[in-house]
């Protein structure tokens, strides 16, 4: 009884998303990389932003979560993108290579043998607030 009161109030109160600094853990890709969401911040909408999805995973092996990261486009000021992401592309069934200097979100799943990704994300423009969930 204790543990399902404490899983509960963990769904309730903390965030699914966790900052965390991935070049420390080893990780094999299990699917190419997705984009979850694109954000102007040049023209703020008035609205909530709702962007809903899903993706296979490509390879057998089991897995136990995803990374969310932000590519930065400074296209009016220097016409780069600063990624917090990985510093090589990502090749399905090998090791990622992150950013050092940079945490990652990451979304862990109660169970490892997750082979769909649904996922829901939110950003509240005049809160401020972003939600990111999967199943």
């Amino acid at each position: 009884m204790m543990i399902f009161i404490f899983k509960e109030s963990s769904n309730i109160s903390d965030d699914n998303v966790e900052a965390q600094p991935l070049w420390e853990y080893p990780g094999i890709a299990l699917s190419n990389e997705i984009e979850i969401a694109s954000l102007d911040l040049k023209d703020i909408p008035e609205t909530l932003l709702e962007c809903n999805g899903s993706f296979q995973l490509e390879d057998s092996l089991d897995c136990n979560g995803i990374a969310l990261w932000v590519d930065w486009n400074l296209e009016g000021i220097s016409k780069s993108i600063i990624s917090t992401g990985p510093v090589v592309p990502i090749e399905l069934g090998q090791n990622i290579h992150w950013d050092m200097y940079t945490r990652q979100g990451v979304c862990l799943f109660p169970s490892k043998t997750v082979k769909n990704i649904d996922y829901n994300f939110k950003f509240d423009f005049n809160e401020g607030n972003i939600s990111f969930k999967c199943k």
